[in-house]
């Protein structure tokens, strides 16, 4: 069991940033129209039992698209505009036994921010985030996939908290 909580220890270090804050409130998504959906290459174990960017990119848009927002091209992304950002999902595994697999599931949100007082240095810096970190049978896919859904949801429901709609005003 030791092995299992130094491999849970390992990856909430490199998960969890400096802050160390879990998730941070909506206040980051204000204003954001589009977003570019970025998936970090998977742990080639994960892509062997069939977990592939493919079916994590469809199962991020469609709640995307569910709040109005736009998915953005990469070539699209490249603009920076303020209105727009990059949804980053990394997913880190490791077997801990024969049978099972610890996971940490992290989903970020970046966009082009102003350095106080500077308004002509911009940069881009996460201004939402959340992590799920659990353990799971070794070849179930099904778990780490469902963690991935639960963030974008939390994602989706939190810019939806951010960005109100106003009855009669269209959002273009």
């Amino acid at each position: 069991m030791s092995r299992f909580f130094m491999g849970l220890l390992a990856m909430a270090m490199i998960m969890i940033p400096a802050t160390g804050a879990l998730a941070q409130g909506s206040d980051g998504l204000q204003g954001i129209q589009s977003v570019y959906v970025l998936i970090q290459d998977l742990p080639e174990e994960l892509a062997k039992d069939g977990l592939t960017q493919e079916i994590l990119r469809k199962d991020m848009e469609e709640p995307i698209l569910a709040t109005g927002l736009r998915v953005l091209s990469l070539e699209e992304s490249m603009e920076a505009r303020p209105d727009q950002g990059i949804l980053r999902l990394v997913i880190m595994s490791q077997p801990v036994s024969e049978n099972n697999r610890i996971y940490a599931v992290r989903l970020d949100f970046r966009r082009k921010v102003m350095i106080a007082g500077q308004p002509e240095t911009q940069l881009m810096a996460s201004t939402w985030q959340a992590l799920d970190i659990g353990m799971t049978p070794i070849k179930d896919m099904l778990e780490i996939r469902s963690a991935a859904r639960d963030l974008v949801s939390k994602f989706a429901a939190d810019h939806s908290n951010a960005n109100p709609k106003v009855p009669g005003k269209s959002s273009k």
